[in-house]
């Protein structure tokens, strides 16, 4: 007997179809329209390389265990930048 998990957006909980591609930030999964934006520069996560994105998150309790989510996310310019910003608060 084979089994399959149904794949769902990390935004919405719809399942992903099995013609989408999804769009991936670590083990999360979302569509393309519900897809994280930049907190900075509101630039889409589709439009980026996952790889080069940073996030706040905070560990959430859910059906399949603990899982990390995302609060706050960054492109890389966009994360240097507000790293540089809270560097210069604190001073």
């Amino acid at each position: 007997m084979t089994s399959t998990t149904m794949l769902a957006c990390a935004t919405c909980w719809n399942p992903i179809g099995a013609g989408a591609q999804p769009v991936l930030l670590g083990d999360l999964a979302f569509h393309v329209v519900c897809a994280p934006h930049c907190r900075a520069c509101n630039v889409s996560l589709t439009d980026l390389d996952e790889q080069r994105w940073s996030f706040d998150g905070q560990v959430v309790w859910g059906q399949a265990g603990y899982s990390l989510k995302p609060t706050e996310l960054w492109c890389d310019s966009c994360r240097e930048l507000y790293d540089r910003d809270i560097t210069f608060a604190q001073d």
